[in-house]
């Protein structure tokens, strides 16, 4: 009897011990209160606030005048509970979400010198707006929302001074929702020979898959403007404006391609099944627009509507594998110039 009274006595103590470790605020939010104060540099911001763990955007007057934490170290006290505020600006730096679970960051129409990645995690939620003109990485994630994605190519704004990488989502990722992205440019050469596209969905040995994404705007690919690979993707919308710009001789051959088309297309299906297009726009072609691959014919995806630039044969713009498992239900020519 006393044994037992002994351990109620240390299960007691010992969750008294956690709950102290943590903090409640007004809105009922709980986190860790011992890494939030340790962390604190700058109190007259509130928690949560980036700035008062001394990461400002650069002009504010204040990234100079404080020590500042390292991000990493501020990502912990995120996955604790506390969400992460990053006013409006130009942050030169990346950040790197990697093996962290239940994190949310709000992005004040942020920008960022180079990339967003994450990387084997699980319930992350992005919010706001976020520019990138670096690339965003999503690789053997889960559970992963993101509200306004963009990633535009200006090397006078990327930390490397360097073109941008496009949006990829890779390896086994899962349940990714996008509202939306948007693309402006992307690099070529040596550099980018694993930047297949703009967009990129794609994964080997396992493929992601229940990727939704309700608006995606494609802008000026060098090569193509997107790859999609993968099992239940839905798309509202699907734009691409620009495709095939810089071609790259350095690509390396994707691992789940038997055999690489000699071109390049704004849209590439590929082993897409069970997935769903409500529009795929390609308002210019250069060479073929689209290229329908092959797939399991017993779990077809359907595109809605697919518009294009008006041309004598249809097969001038569609590349049509025999082996493909893609359903055009409608296809709908923008008005001829004549």
């Amino acid at each position: 009897m006393k044994r037992i009274f002994v351990l109620l006595l240390a299960v007691i103590f010992s969750g008294t011990t956690i709950h102290c470790s943590r903090s409640r605020n007004g809105q009922g939010i709980h986190f860790d209160e011992a890494l939030e104060k340790k962390l604190t540099l700058n109190p007259s911001f509130p928690a949560g606030d980036v700035r008062r763990y001394g990461i400002f955007p650069e002009k504010s007057g204040m990234s100079g005048a404080v020590k500042i934490t390292k991000i990493d170290s501020v990502l912990k006290l995120a996955s604790s509970g506390l969400e992460l505020y990053f006013p409006p600006g130009y942050y030169n730096r990346y950040i790197l979400i990697e093996k962290a679970q239940n994190m949310s960051l709000r992005f004040d129409n942020v920008q960022l010198g180079s990339a967003l990645l994450i990387r084997s995690s699980e319930n992350i939620r992005i919010k706001g707006k976020l520019t990138s003109y670096n690339t965003v990485e999503i690789k053997n994630a889960r559970n992963i929302l993101l509200d306004s994605i963009l990633i535009i190519n200006n090397p006078e704004r990327h930390s490397g001074r360097r073109a941008s990488a496009g949006m990829q989502i890779l390896e086994a990722s899962e349940n990714v929702h996008i509202k939306f992205l948007y693309t402006e440019g992307l690099g070529s050469g040596k550099s980018y020979r694993y930047t297949h596209a703009a967009l990129k969905i794609y994964g080997y040995p396992k493929l992601p898959q229940q990727i939704e994404i309700s608006k995606a705007h494609i802008k000026n690919a060098s090569v193509h403007g997107a790859i999609i690979m993968g099992d239940g993707i839905q798309m509202d919308t699907l734009i691409v404006e620009g495709y095939a710009l810089h071609p790259n001789p350095y690509l390396v051959k994707l691992s789940n391609v038997k055999q690489t088309p000699g071109n390049y297309y704004a849209v590439w299906f590929q082993k897409n099944t069970g997935s769903e297009y409500g529009l795929v726009d390609v308002p210019e072609i250069k060479a073929k627009a689209i290229r329908l691959g092959p797939g399991n014919i017993y779990r077809p995806t359907v595109i809605h509507y697919l518009k294009l630039p008006r041309a004598n044969e249809v097969d001038a713009l569609i590349d049509d594998d025999l082996k493909t498992n893609i359903v055009v239900r409608n296809l709908i020519f923008y008005p001829s110039d004549e």
